[in-house]
């Protein structure tokens, strides 16, 4: 099998992609958009493959054998390295839900289907992307699939005498057309579908085309082609004759500026989109302006870019699982002399994987044997990510700590068990969320249980929010008098907001805020408390609480922050305080959320319209805060995950807190009832 021509100048342009990739992810705070890199290695991957199939098809020298062969040489070593290396790593570092997920990633990546499984996972109960090694490996699951398919498709295409520029032009619109208008409400969807991507693989797929064609009969050259259209719109009859070369150059000059800005600033927000034409467009620009260029002979084609050009793909496969394990380290992004220390380290075990690994196996003298031996490899990676998620993720690896751990691993993962705690404090029954769909939607559920709703005694206190709200109900029902019901509606990552206003969950969380008003609006609860993940803002707040009080509601109360661990507090403790187990812990809180409850409570005035609650200063003092309430650190551990409370915590702040402040607020309700009764008896 023939392959291609070396071109330096995309070898620079792969070192453009990756290293924009690489250093995105070293300095995740900081505002740039090098995960675009990802787009460009999809547009280089498609001209490339598609380059060399249709080469090779047209020699009759095509065989598919020798082309999955060609692949599994390339993409197979360096990861099956960097798999067998996260897997021994996690070993020794992971627990067993987090060695659980990796043994399952493992197995996706191994098959290929990466991005599929990612797909499935990212729901609002996932944990943060950080924490998983593999992630990465979604984008070598698309590329894969596309070239499962792409040479069968190209074969019968020819076979059955297709025009293939029409063909792929038309599949490059159809995706990207898919692409644009699912992203609008499941972004997941759009960024993990080989549909949705197939796009930027196809848009280097049709440049190949149609520089095949180009070559194959100069008289349909492209470049020609525009040249001689763009001549009499720009200039006159006796004006200059616009010459490929300057097309060319000009090509180069917009595709390095497009590429340029894409990635100092396209943000991730709704991506991919129309956005995602910039880079994409961009490299198929630099690609088709060819190697003698400027800008692609000296910028992109000189000797450091083309080296990292050469290790661009061992380097992209190492530095997320080093990133990554160094998040699940400290439960926090790497400081950055950490992250620059750990990008040195990944370009360096890049250049040796290239040097001693991947150089050697493509020189091969038997390939065929090489080819088994990978295969071989990469099935044992599999397996054994099989076999890992099969057993847990071996909780018997921790030993002493082995039961505290298989505790809380059941508590968090385990639906058979602690059924009727986990009840209490999800309170999924009052969830508009789909918790049971099998993949992200935005659809709400029907309708919610009507107990979450109707109140039963004199009074009621309706709660609304996310699952910051529904963690409180379990304490309120626990003690508040059998004359006050306590309400709930809410939804999963939603905050309370007044309908249709735009926010990326807008069908479920519509539903959830409509319904909640139309509760408050209906029902009139004597209270209602809006709790949330982060602080509402002021001005909404008390926008609000008009709202409520026109509908003759008598009280807001506005939620403050629990403590939000950067951690389930359970690892924290495992990792950094066993066996002896502190009533406090100091130093394990996410700055994040530290600072928006000092900055909601800075921006309070002393005359309100709602009453605040320092939820705070609940939990937490000049000591630290709380590990657990009560004797029983097993069932006392103030939080499950990282910021949910558990029932025992959710009644101990109910105590000491949010009751005490409804039982006074109905008490002053009392009071004044009684004061106008009297007032009006008098008269």
């Amino acid at each position: 099998m023939q392959h291609l021509d070396h071109r330096r100048d995309i070898d620079g342009l792969r070192a453009v992609a990756v290293l924009s990739v690489v250093f995105f992810h070293a300095t995740p705070h900081k505002p740039v958009g090098g995960f675009v890199g990802v787009d460009i290695f999809f547009v280089i991957s498609g001209f490339l493959i598609t380059s060399i199939i249709m080469k090779n098809m047209e020699q009759g020298k095509f065989s598919f054998a020798e082309f999955y062969g060609r692949r599994i040489r390339r993409l197979f070593p360096a990861l099956a390295i960097v798999m067998t290396a996260c897997l021994a790593a996690g070993w020794v570092m992971l627990f067993p839900d987090e060695y659980w997920m990796l043994g399952k990633h493992a197995l996706a990546g191994s098959s290929f289907v990466s991005n599929l499984v990612f797909w499935s996972e990212a729901n609002y109960f996932d944990v943060t992307a950080s924490a998983k090694p593999f992630l990465h490996l979604w984008s070598l699951g698309i590329e894969e699939q596309y070239y499962l398919f792409c040479p069968a498709i190209l074969w019968l295409a020819i076979r059955l005498r297709l025009n293939l520029i029409t063909l792929t032009l038309a599949g490059l619109l159809l995706s990207f057309l898919v692409c644009t208008d699912l992203v609008r409400y499941n972004a997941t969807a759009a960024f993990y579908s080989p549909l949705t991507r197939s796009w930027e693989l196809f848009m280097g797929g049709l440049l190949a085309l149609m520089t095949l064609q180009a070559g194959s009969d100069p008289k349909r050259d492209v470049g020609e082609r525009i040249a001689a259209a763009l001549t009499p719109i720009l200039f006159s009859s006796s004006g200059p004759r616009i010459r490929v070369e300057q097309l060319r150059t000009f090509a180069s000059i917009l595709g390095f500026i497009l590429v340029a800005y894409a990635i100092m600033d396209v943000r991730a927000d709704r991506f991919p989109s129309w956005s995602a034409l910039t880079p994409t467009l961009g490299a198929t620009l630099l690609i088709a302006a060819g190697p003698t260029t400027w800008i692609n002979r000296n910028l992109l084609g000189n000797r450091v870019m083309v080296w990292f050009g050469l290790i661009s793909y061992p380097l992209y496969l190492w530095h997320w699982p080093l990133l990554s394990f160094a998040y699940i380290r400290d439960q926090q992004s790497p400081p950055l002399p950490l992250a620059l220390a750990i990008v040195a380290l990944s370009v360096l075990l890049a250049w040796l994987t290239y040097l001693i690994v991947e150089r050697p196996i493509r020189t091969t003298g038997r390939p065929a044997a090489v080819t088994g031996g990978l295969l071989a490899a990469m099935v044992a990676v599999g397996v054994f990510g099989a076999v890992n998620f099969a057993n847990g993720g071996f909780s018997w690896r921790l030993k002493d700590r082995q039961q505290f751990a298989d505790y809380f691993d059941a508590l968090a993962y385990d639906g058979s068990k602690f059924v009727e705690e986990r009840e209490q404090i999800s309170q999924n029954k009052c969830n508009f969320y789909n918790y049971k769909s099998s993949l992200p939607t935005l659809v709400p559920r029907p309708e919610i249980a009507p107990e979450c709703y109707i109140k039963t005694g004199t009074k009621s206190v309706m709660l609304w929010g996310d699952s910051h709200a529904a963690h409180y109900l379990h304490g309120l029902q626990q003690t508040l008098p059998a004359d006050i019901t306590p309400l709930l509606v809410f939804g999963s990552g939603c905050r309370a907001r007044y309908p249709n206003e735009a926010n990326a969950n807008q069908e479920r969380c519509d539903k959830a805020n409509s319904f909640a008003l139309k509760v408050a609006r209906e029902r009139t609860p004597d209270i209602v408390i809006m709790a949330a993940t982060t602080p509402l803002e002021v001005e909404f707040a008390r926008s609000m609480t008009a709202t409520l009080k026109s509908y003759g509601v008598k009280h807001v109360i506005v939620m403050g922050l629990v403590p939000h661990y950067r951690a389930f507090l359970y690892k924290i403790i495992l990792r950094r305080y066993w066996p002896e187990i502190p009533r406090r812990t100091t130093g394990f809180l996410d700055p994040r959320h530290v600072k928006f409850d000092q900055d909601f409570r800075a921006s309070l005035s002393a005359n309100e319209p709602f009453e605040f609650v320092h939820t705070f200063d609940t939990f937490c003092n000049n000591e630290g805060c709380l590990a657990y309430v009560g004797d029983d650190v097993y069932e006392g551990l103030v939080v499950f995950d990282h910021q949910h409370l558990r029932p025992r915590a959710s009644i101990y702040f109910a105590q000491t807190t949010l009751t005490p402040l409804i039982l006074r607020l109905l008490a002053q309700d009392r009071t004044a009832q009684t004061t106008g009764d009297t007032a009006a008896a008098m008269k």
